[in-house]
């Protein structure tokens, strides 16, 4: 009943406390726009109908210039991106001889032009390769002694993958956002407006202030972060992946289903946060401490990846990572179920909950230096 008590005192306080609530829901609002601009600005760069117009440095070849309005590219006498061939180029294409192509162009701005027209050249000289071996009387397959063919096994499609792991990674970022403020102002906050010390000379143990104040967090945290995942979800599905051919379950069923798997981070998170500003030495401090503790998600999901990602299936974060890929691209379920992982974030819980009530026993809480 005190623990009640504390917590919606807590809570209550976090309700009326704007700063920390524009602080902790900017991230859930602006959070979904980025990842939908993200989305429209590779689906604009991934649409067929969206390259950049090219030109010839110097020289021109209407034999080229024909395979290359084949491939649907578009000529433009100011075109930035240039094709560079020498003086002699179907002549030493008549004579059988090498002819170096030269593609100018901006390689980070421009890569998807560049990729067509370079893609476009290598095939025309594929063909005329094999057209001066059969001209020798030669079999074309002496050139290419190996084939080499990649099957794809996997349900979802590449870029499908790499914008979900977009999606997972901000969605798993969440829990360590949204309740930053929140969780820095109840604990080092109020300890340096010394409002803490009328709380403490009450007859109530350290342990249950501490659990009513991680549970206000923990609340700020899943209801902020079970809106992040429905409001990323709903603007995935006004995006544009239907038409590129790319398909995610937005759904309710499968945001409610990514939800639950993100509590006991949620839970995690919101004790990390506690304890870190109990520790701290003042606000200020928790609060730089609990931003860069915010960026640790990101981190992990950088240098996790692929087969090191699924490798750490079985630790906090990395589960979350890999398991959020169920619902959202109907991947295969990970080896290690939800319920064990729950228990190995909660015994966390538990445990940094401990710590920050001894911290709250000792005389050092009320230094505020």
């Amino acid at each position: 009943m005190i623990i009640l008590s504390i917590f919606l005192k807590e809570f209550i306080d976090l309700m009326r406390d704007r700063r920390a609530l524009v602080s902790g829901f900017a991230y859930v609002a602006f959070g979904p726009l980025v990842i939908l601009m993200t989305v429209s600005v590779l689906a604009t760069e991934a649409r067929n109908d969206n390259w950049s117009s090219i030109r010839f440095c110097g020289p021109s070849s209407p034999l080229l210039e024909e395979e290359l309005k084949a491939a649907r590219l578009e000529f433009a006498p100011d075109a930035a991106i240039c094709v560079l061939i020498p003086e002699d180029f179907e002549t030493r294409l008549a004579e059988g001889r090498t002819a170096r192509v030269q593609i100018r162009g901006d390689l980070l701005a421009q890569s998807t032009t560049i990729d067509r027209v370079e893609g476009t050249i290598l095939r025309f000289a594929s063909t005329l390769s094999t057209q001066r071996l059969l001209a020798r009387g030669m079999a074309p397959a002496i050139a290419n002694p190996v084939s080499v063919e990649t099957q794809n096994n996997n349900s979802y499609s590449r870029a499908a993958d790499l914008i979900a792991r977009m999606l997972i990674l901000f969605l798993v970022l969440s829990p360590f956002i949204v309740s930053v403020a929140a969780a820095a102002d109840m604990t080092a906050g109020e300890r340096e407006r010394r409002s803490i010390e009328p709380l403490l000379v009450h007859p109530v143990s350290a342990l249950s202030i501490v659990i009513g104040k991680w549970m206000a967090a923990a609340a700020l945290g899943v209801v902020g972060t079970t809106a992040c995942v429905l409001g990323g979800l709903y603007l995935m599905e006004q995006s544009e992946l239907a038409q590129l051919g790319i398909r995610l379950d937005t759904s309710l069923g499968a945001g409610l289903l990514v939800s639950l798997y993100l509590v006991p981070i949620t839970l995690l998170a919101a004790a990390i946060q506690v304890t870190v500003g109990f520790w701290s030495r003042n606000f200020k401090d928790a609060q730089s401490y609990l931003m860069l503790l915010s960026f640790v998600p990101a981190v992990v999901g950088f240098m996790l990846n692929g087969e090191r990602l699924v490798a750490a299936a079985g630790w906090p974060l990395a589960w979350e990572m890999n398991a959020l890929a169920g619902p959202l691209l109907g991947a295969p379920p990970t080896s290690v179920p939800f319920a064990l992982i729950a228990a190995v974030e909660l015994a966390l819980v538990a445990a940094l909950l401990a710590l920050s009530a001894r911290r709250l026993r000792s005389e050092a809480i009320l230094s505020h230096g």
